[in-house]
């Protein structure tokens, strides 16, 4: 979906993108994360095509970009931080301009502003929307046209936690429905979230890149669970995944693994009804994903 190969951007002194190579495949739910400065939004630009490169390459849908496509861009849809809709135009004529921009049926216009808790508001000029709804808004405008590849630039960036989490939700329920998604943020808890893998952008690099289960492999100890359930399901968990179980009662066993054998033990138990509703306690302690990303970045 996006290939990047050996990218560099000079702005005078500064090389803002200095030689990255990226993959995202079709149907990732991929992050981008790293530091204010770490090279992120100029190569948003420059994946967009809103400026080009001074050396390198940049291929979307396996074309190369060397600039603004009217084409290309009918197949990607962008939200910014700072969600840049119509002020002067209501909520619902920032979704039919652009959808009549793009060809998209009104129908969709509808179903958006429906599906994004946007009915009370549909009348509502952009200017006196809070936020939150300004950025549901953006969110709307961005999937008016179908797009098969949505790229998200910090979406949630100071909404309050409760709208945030509805716009996690709804972007989560689109890469359900098999979208390709790039985000890019600065916030873990979301990273680890959403995405299916990461990499994580400094000084213009790419310093790592992997699942977060890997990146927490790769920079942390074992990860210690401590589990208080019936019997037999201490019994079920501990024949997962080939962790070691370093302590155990009558109603209680602590396990000791990589992440990448936890997490998918720990997925198996949430995901259950039945083992979900017999535990009684879960708690996991070792590196967080947080720790990686200040480890990586200050190397």
């Amino acid at each position: 979906m996006i290939r990047l190969q050996e990218l560099r951007k000079r702005y005078g002194d500064v090389e803002a993108v200095a030689g990255i190579d990226l993959e995202i495949e079709r149907g990732e739910f991929f992050g981008l994360l790293g530091p204010n400065g770490a090279g992120k939004t100029t190569t948003l630009k420059l994946i967009l095509g809103l400026t080009r490169p001074n050396g390198g390459s940049v291929h979307v849908f396996d074309s190369p970009v060397d600039g603004p496509s009217p084409e290309r861009n009918r197949r990607i849809g962008v939200v910014f931080e700072k969600a840049n809709i119509y002020g002067e135009a209501s909520v619902e004529d920032n979704l039919l301009y652009t959808a009549t921009l793009f060809g998209a049926p009104v129908e969709r216009v509808d179903r958006l502003i429906r599906d994004l808790g946007l009915e009370p508001h549909r009348k509502k000029k952009g200017n006196a929307l809070s936020k939150g709804l300004r950025q549901r808004t953006a969110l709307a405008r961005a999937l008016v046209h179908d797009p098969e590849l949505l790229i998200l630039d910090e979406p949630t960036s100071g909404l309050d936690p409760d709208v945030a989490q509805q716009v996690r939700s709804v972007v989560q329920d689109l890469h359900g429905q098999g979208k390709t998604v790039l985000l890019i943020s600065h916030l873990m808890h979301e990273v680890e979230q959403l995405c299916t893998r990461v990499a994580i952008i400094n000084r213009g690099r790419i310093q790592v890149e992997g699942s977060v289960p890997e990146l927490r492999d790769r920079y942390s100890e074992n990860v210690t669970v401590r589990l208080r359930a019936a019997p037999e399901i201490l019994t079920e968990v501990a024949s997962w995944n080939g962790l070691s179980v370093v302590e155990r009662g009558a109603d209680l066993q602590t396990l000791e693994g990589q992440w990448g054998q936890v997490w998918p033990m720990v997925e198996k138990l949430v995901s259950r009804p039945a083992l979900r509703e017999e535990i009684k306690e879960l708690h996991m302690s070792g590196l967080s994903f947080e720790d990686v990303y200040i480890r990586v970045v200050n190397e």
